[in-house]
């Protein structure tokens, strides 16, 4: 009798634990990339020189056309602000691969980010959305980073304007 009761409770239970760990492992991987680019624009105050975020699968920057954050993605001192990791170029931060099967890429395919040194965006022309779906994709789960030209972010949950 009560192993019948516990099955039950499973399986009405489960499916909606997997979607709370979903929605959980989306929120803390967007928070993440929030941080680290907050980390970014606050050191291209301090030290006076850009520093960029790009997707990475560790200490060299991915191509662009369709970069795929969820590999990873770094943050380094950008000395000639080009958003390409350099000789002589100090790597300040690296963020693992996203677990899952997750996918993570920006509305643009851009592969990096760069902050000035007065902690503004300064290759952005226009606003870009890094959007994250978990896998398998459950639409409560979907978060989006939307980044206006200034470098501010907005953290956007899916349904929201701006976030599909």
């Amino acid at each position: 009798m009560t192993l019948s009761v516990l099955a039950i409770l499973l399986v009405v239970a489960a499916p909606s634990f997997a979607s709370l760990w979903r929605v959980n492992r989306a929120t803390a991987a967007v928070k993440r990339f929030s941080l680290d680019l907050e980390y970014a624009r606050s050191e291209a105050r301090r030290r006076g020189s850009a520093v960029s975020l790009c997707a990475s699968e560790g200490t060299a920057c991915q191509g662009s056309g369709g970069a795929d954050w969820a590999k990873g993605w770094i943050v380094f001192a950008d000395d000639d602000a080009d958003g390409s990791v350099d000789g002589g170029e100090a790597i300040l931060r690296v963020q693992p691969a996203l677990t899952g099967g997750d996918t993570f890429q920006a509305g643009d395919g851009r592969s990096s980010l760069t902050m000035g040194r007065t902690g503004l965006a300064s290759n952005l022309s226009a606003s870009v959305t890094f959007t994250l779906h978990t896998s398998p994709i459950d639409a409560n789960a979907t978060r989006c980073a939307l980044i206006n030209r200034a470098g501010r972010e907005t953290v956007l949950k899916a349904g929201a304007t701006g976030c599909a």
